[in-house]
């Protein structure tokens, strides 16, 4: 039985570089925040982090980096007692 390890942030990082996937300033924060935090926060409370850095974030944009990345399986499992949502 195979057990796939779980993501890190820097194992994140690395497999977006080899899928050629830019890592921007903001999404690299995204999957910052969402590595630091103890649950999975939702959309809006990652935007409410991400504002003083970024001033300008839009909720849409921050649920599209969500989205690539738990699609890819980049993101940390939610914790029991987390949100599961991504927005």
């Amino acid at each position: 039985m195979h057990i796939e390890p779980k993501p890190t942030l820097a194992s994140a990082a690395a497999r977006l570089d080899q899928l050629h996937i830019r890592l921007t300033p903001l999404r690299f924060a995204v999957l910052e925040t969402m590595y630091a935090l103890p649950s999975r926060p939702s959309v809006d409370a990652l935007v409410r982090h991400l504002r003083p850095r970024f001033p300008r974030v839009s909720a849409t944009t921050v649920r599209n980096a969500v989205h690539v990345f738990d699609k890819m399986g980049l993101l940390p499992a939610p914790s029991a007692g987390g949100s599961s949502q991504a927005g």
